[in-house]
């Protein structure tokens, strides 16, 4: 399954966030790995936990974007004045 999108192969190596680019659009996932330890400390495997934050990725821009509106729409009257 990761071979069809090696972006989330390289981030299990990191963690943190990573973009896919699918047919639907954009998808950004939020990417956590945990070692697991056995009782005498060696790594017997990982946790990957892949958690999709696209609606909060969207939502941030649409703040950025109106808040960026509302400074212009600011500025435009005061340069008059």
């Amino acid at each position: 399954m990761l071979h069809a999108f090696p972006e989330l192969r390289d981030s299990l190596a990191a963690g943190g966030e990573v973009t896919l680019h699918d047919h639907g659009g954009p998808r950004h996932l939020d990417v956590r790995v945990s070692p697991l330890r056995d009782e005498r400390g060696e790594l017997g495997g990982r946790v990957v936990v892949w958690r999709d934050v696209t609606r909060e990725r969207e939502l941030e821009r649409v703040r950025e974007d109106l808040t960026s509106t509302m400074v212009h729409d600011l500025r435009n009257p005061l340069t008059s004045v």
